[in-house]
């Protein structure tokens, strides 16, 4: 070798070579999730283009977390926010987190959200049945109507969530359920 250099050992090749091929992975593996990532945002990025009415609502994701089996909720949390966070902030969704800090808390909340819509759909149905009955001639005929009805009407009609985003199998498997439930 020049320079008086020594040919490294057997052992030293071996090593470098474990360290080179660990710090490759690691590194290629780091690009491609990045790389996932921004073409993710890219795909999803229309929706934040898109104008949002004076009447119309944001989109809203309920987004519910529970810790892996055997590990902290800590886990989940990071990564909600290393891969799922920057798809939903891409696409202006507006979310809520529910966290579960115990099994069963997920299921139990979806099945009495479910139930809760059910009675306020079935409240609302009956409520224009009675309201379909009354006669006419209380009513004023005038063509136009209260701006108190347009609020109530658009109260009735608002969607409080327009989906549910499951992070974990735990919380998955439970929202499934609740689903099923409900």
């Amino acid at each position: 070798m020049p320079f008086g250099l020594k040919v490294p050992s057997k052992n030293t090749l071996i090593f470098s070579g474990v360290v080179g091929g660990i710090a490759g992975l690691v590194y290629s593996s780091n690009k491609y999730a990045q790389d996932a990532r921004t073409r993710l945002a890219q795909r999803v990025s229309f929706l934040a283009d898109r104008p949002c009415g004076v009447h119309e609502m944001p989109r809203k994701v309920t987004v519910y977390i529970t810790a892996p089996p055997g590990d902290g909720l800590e886990k989940s949390r990071t990564w909600f926010r290393e891969y799922v966070k920057p798809i939903l902030v891409a696409g202006a969704v507006d979310y809520e987190i529910k966290e579960a800090k115990s099994p069963g808390q997920i299921e139990t909340s979806v099945m009495e959200e479910i139930i809760q819509r059910r009675r306020e759909a079935a409240e609302a149905a009956s409520n224009t049945e009675s309201v379909d009955h009354e006669p006419l001639e209380n009513k004023a005929n005038t063509g136009f109507t209260s701006t108190a009805d347009n609020m109530n009407n658009k109260k009735k009609s608002v969607v409080v969530s327009d989906g549910i985003l499951a992070t974990g199998r735990n919380a998955y498997s439970e929202g499934l359920s609740g689903l099923a439930k409900g």
